[in-house]
């Protein structure tokens, strides 16, 4: 999972994910130079959840839907 900046620079490669004890690891490599372990604690959840707008709540169906059809379509293209 990638996230870019406005001008599509990458800014965070996540490459994998995985539970240790309560928390989620995620290894990553910041701006395609530093690499790291991110932990995102349950608390830290919570406070994400309370940053969703309606607009974004109502917007992520389509969203999920619009990137597997961009992936379908990559998987396609490299075959």
């Amino acid at each position: 999972m990638k996230m870019y900046s406005k001008e599509g620079q990458i800014l965070v490669d996540v490459t994998k994910m995985h539970r240790e004890g309560n928390d989620i690891v995620m290894k990553a490599k910041l701006m395609n130079a530093y690499s790291m372990n991110i932990y995102l604690r349950p608390e830290e959840v919570w406070r994400m959840l309370k940053l969703l707008s309606w607009s974004i709540i109502l917007y992520a169906p389509a969203m999920l839907i619009k990137g597997w059809r961009r992936v379908r379509k990559e998987k396609k293209t490299d075959k």
